[in-house]
């Protein structure tokens, strides 16, 4: 969902990266069989491509609530932030 200026700031191990413009065009390489983690800069770009996701029949989808900057500073307040 991050911009790859974004995840040369921070990012989350394992995390992959697909612009949100790309959603559409890359839906295919999305598992349907996991649950799939939805995260931006601050959650708000990620909650809609969370209900396009799921408006494509997605099931297991879910939004991180206060996208990448919330993740920095609950849970790894050593990454870097922008």
């Amino acid at each position: 969902m991050r911009e790859p200026y974004e995840t040369e700031i921070c990012q989350i191990a394992g995390a992959e990266l697909i612009p949100m413009r790309q959603i559409p065009e890359r839906m295919h390489d999305l598992p349907r069989d996991e649950h799939l983690l939805i995260l931006c800069h601050v959650g708000a770009a990620s909650m809609r491509v969370t209900e396009f996701l799921r408006a494509q029949g997605f099931t297991a989808v879910s939004n991180v609530a206060g996208g990448i900057s919330a993740w920095a500073e609950e849970i790894d307040p050593a990454m870097a932030r922008y």
